[in-house]
Order: C-alpha cells, then structure tokens, then sequence
C-alpha cells in the first residue's frame, strides 16, 4: 500500500458479518467515529476512512483532489470487503461517500446496501460549493461550525500546522470537485441533518433525492452542522436500524 493512500481504522472486530464504513468531516480523521463503537452491534464490523494529513497517517499532507482520492477509496474498500457493507459520511465525508459509490458501481459492479448522508448539500448543486467557499472567506476562528475546533493554546506549532492543512485541504477538495451527471444510483440510502444546520439548508439536504431512484425522507436531530457528536445515542442506532432494513428488503429496497 502506498505510503499517501487512503487506510482502514477499525474500531470493532473485523470478524463480524456486515461492515459499516464512515467518512470523516472536514478537517478530522477516523477517531471522529471512535464512540460509535459503543453503539454498534457486535455484528457490525465498524470502520473509519483514515485520510492522509490526519491521526498518524504515514503521509503528512492531505489529499486535493477529489478523483484520485475517490478512485483510491474504492480501490481500498473492493479489496476489503467480502460480506454486505454500508458507508456513512458527514459534511465532505458524505460527498467522498457518494462518489466512492459511483466509482464502485462503474468499475467495480459492488455498491453498498445502504448509503447514509449526513450534513452536505447535494452535489448536483453549487450548495455545498458556495457554503465552504464563505466558510473560508470568515475563517477557520470564526467558523466552528464548520471547522473542527481550533487547537489550544498548548499545542505545538507542528500539531497547529497539521490542523490548518487539513482544514484548508478539504475546502480546497471540495472547491476543485465537479460533479458528472450519471444515471440515477439504484441503492438505498439515508439522509441525516442537523435542525439548526446553517451549513446545510433543509432543502439542500432533500435534493439528494434527485439522484437516486427511490426517495427517502431526511432524518433532522438537535444541532447544527456538527450535531453528530451530541446526537450520537440517535443517530448511530438509526444508521444501524436503516442499514439491517435495507439488507432485509426484497432485492436491497426498504
């Protein structure tokens, strides 16, 4: 494995029959989802993307663009997946979710059961582009709702370093994305938001719909756009409930 490619932090035992893959926000890295594991069932093999630039990944610098990180992750989840898998993002890590699913369905004929999409306006639209070009006009002190929180005043000047890079990385990951027009995707899907969200409007979150042939209705929860920390206890166990319903439906549909 290359020393800049994406890797695999798993948080519970590789063993179990389904996996649960999540993609991290902006600026953060695998141990966002290191609670989760309190809420998954043992059979649930629950992992998180480990992106370069982030948590000790070998590779300091964090990826720009969106195509080749995309066709890397789904290099990585292929030849890591031999039972029924779901993939979770939130912010960017639903964008890099969605287009890891695309490239599985075109080159590799694999998608997951279930795909669930928390706090990031459909990429059809210039939303989520316009939203993270502000938020880096305002900047990474003002911004927190966005951006992870700032590191204090006790870290070292290297950890500061890292932190801004990744930050700054995935705005500048989002802002050379383009999204192609394909077929509608034919997989079940979720999506999830903050109620407060002003990163995310209730009608940016809904058009997701317009890229899937099935619709489903938003899950909203108390919060803005990093509501999952707090909402954890509800929104992994929905997660969990939507990913075991979609795999019990006849031919994959809820």
């Amino acid at each position: 494995m290359p020393d800049d490619a994406p890797r695999l932090m798993h948080l519970t035992s590789q063993e179990a029959p389904l996996a649960l893959f999540c993609f991290p926000p902006a600026g953060m890295g695998p141990l966002f989802y290191y609670s989760w594991a309190q809420h998954t069932s043992p059979d649930i093999h629950l992992a998180a993307i480990h992106l370069p630039g982030r948590d000790h990944h070998p590779h300091p610098h964090s990826p720009v663009d969106t195509l080749g990180l995309v066709t890397q992750l789904a290099h990585l989840i292929h030849t890591h997946t031999t039972t029924p898998f779901a993939f979770f993002g939130h912010s960017i890590g639903a964008l890099l979710a969605y287009e890891t699913t695309r490239h599985l369905h075109t080159h590799h004929q694999k998608t997951p059961v279930f795909l669930a999409l928390s706090g990031c306006p459909a990429p059809h639209l210039d939303g989520l582009q316009r939203n993270i070009t502000q938020a880096a006009l305002d900047g990474l002190r003002t911004r927190t709702d966005v951006f992870p929180p700032l590191p204090n005043e006790t870290t070292t000047l290297a950890e500061r370093v890292t932190y801004c890079e990744s930050a700054c990385a995935d705005s500048v990951l989002v802002l050379r994305h383009h999204h192609h027009d394909t077929p509608p995707l034919d997989t079940p899907f979720g999506l999830y938001c903050g109620d407060t969200d002003t990163f995310v409007s209730a009608e940016d979150i809904d058009r997701w719909n317009d890229l899937f042939t099935e619709p489903t209705n938003p899950h909203f929860y108390p919060g803005g756009h990093r509501y999952l920390p707090d909402a954890n206890p509800l929104v992994s166990p929905q997660v969990l409930k939507d990913f075991t319903a979609a795999l019990r439906a006849p031919q994959g549909r809820p």
